[in-house]
């Protein structure tokens, strides 16, 4: 069930048009949740919720104190934002992989 949250919430944030960065929060949660289940997967949900802040803030530019932050957003017409979003793409991927192959890997706890 928190494997198929996971994909609906966060896939269709990450696919869907028109979809704001706020949306993707039960995504965030539904992750979380799954990476209690498949510990392998803890250090890419901890990436996604790093993006999904920096998304946020990028939005709505607050708090002022993060201007540092800002400056490097908005760097050469907003190209970090175009590779966090292909890093988020990848994270997805590889967290969707890992937890459709969990049982076949040998590292796996039974």
């Amino acid at each position: 069930i928190a494997f198929a949250l996971f994909i609906v919430s966060f896939g269709s944030w990450f696919f869907a048009t028109e979809m704001l960065d706020r949306y993707a929060f039960a995504g965030i949660v539904s992750g979380l949740i799954l990476s209690i289940y498949y510990p392998r997967i803890l250090k890419y949900w901890f990436i996604l919720s790093c993006i999904y802040w920096i998304n946020l803030y990028r939005g709505w530019w607050y708090p002022n104190q993060l201007f540092l932050l800002k400056k490097v957003l908005e760097w050469n017409n907003y190209y970090i934002g175009f590779l966090l979003s292909l890093t988020n793409l990848l994270v997805f991927i590889r967290i969707v992989w890992i937890a459709v192959n969990y049982k076949n890997d040998t590292r796996s706890i039974n």
